[in-house]
């Protein structure tokens, strides 16, 4: 059993409940005012791509992530959705070590750093497929995500930019696997409030048969934010 597995099945153990609540976790309203403020900017996606360079360390300079999985597929996510996580990143309503470094370094200091490199990531489409995952369970995941998700992801896990859901298709396969451990430890605190309800019931091999599901869709093109 893989170290995600093994952690996996110790919070879906250990999960009668969320292990915290957003409203325990942090203040929506200071992130939530940021975000409708943001979302009045105009993006300068040439600042964006300048930002951009430093990201590209862990996401690639094409926004498809890390060759072994743990940096997610960014590229192509819909423009609302990465102002939404950036900003929560911003005022600890959403906890990875690894975008904690990066909001310790101040790269993203105001919403108009946000605004820009969420517009030019938004853009960029990834020149890498994804990894996928090793087929064991994804039959069994197809019928949990569609039993479970597919409601509001769509039915190729597409999402809704609109509606701030984000794109899940073409995702490397074990991140996707770690989100459902971070929402159930309450680290997504926006997540732990809509998601982990509907993750209840769930087991290691549902979870790694909808992430195996996913990074085998195709990601369709952005047209529009």
């Amino acid at each position: 059993m893989s170290v995600l597995a093994a952690r996996l099945l110790t919070v879906l153990l250990c999960s009668v409940m969320p292990l915290v609540s957003a409203a325990e976790a942090f203040d929506h309203k200071k992130a939530d005012a940021e975000f409708r403020a943001a979302l009045q900017l105009t993006p300068d996606e040439r600042r964006g791509e300048r930002v951009f360079a430093t990201c590209s360390a862990c996401h690639g300079i094409d926004g498809a992530g890390s060759p072994e999985g743990p940096a997610p597929v960014v590229a192509g996510q819909y423009y609302s959705v990465l102002l939404r996580q950036l900003v929560d990143y911003r005022h600890a309503a959403r906890w990875d070590i690894r975008m904690e470094h990066v909001a310790r370094m101040q790269m993203l200091a105001t919403p108009q750093d946000l605004v820009d490199i969420a517009a030019f990531i938004a853009k960029l489409q990834p020149a890498r497929a994804p990894l996928v995952g090793n087929g064991e369970h994804l039959q069994r995941g197809v019928h949990s995500y569609f039993e479970r998700c597919q409601v509001c992801h769509g039915a190729t896990g597409q999402g809704d930019g609109e509606r701030r859901i984000a794109r899940l298709a073409g995702q490397h396969p074990e991140y996707l696997q770690r989100q459902f451990v971070d929402v159930l430890e309450g680290r997504r605190p926006r997540l732990t409030d809509s998601h982990a309800a509907a993750m209840q019931g769930l087991e290691v091999a549902d979870i790694e048969g909808i992430a195996d599901y996913l990074s085998r869709t195709r990601r369709d093109r952005i047209t529009a934010q």
